[in-house]
């Protein structure tokens, strides 16, 4: 299922996949953030806040939107 997540989120967005096994998989961008002032995109955010909701409802899974300096992460645990 690893893959059929990962799938989705390329698929819906602009996100990188980092990881995609052992039960998790972990998307992120900083395409929105501004990399001087280490502070994450709103456009970012929002997009992981749509995909977390999409993908909690298609897969029934856990998903965490983590924001790392200019970096926004998906979490998604199987």
């Amino acid at each position: 299922m690893e893959q059929q997540i990962a799938d989705f989120i390329k698929n819906n967005s602009w996100f990188d996949i980092e990881e995609a096994e052992d039960g998790f998989v972990v998307a992120a961008t900083r395409d929105n953030g501004n990399v001087g002032d280490e502070t994450v995109g709103s456009e970012d955010i929002a997009k992981a806040h749509e995909l977390k909701k999409l993908i909690e409802d298609k897969f029934n899974v856990t998903c965490e939107v983590e924001e790392v300096d200019e970096w926004t992460h998906l979490n998604v645990e199987l």
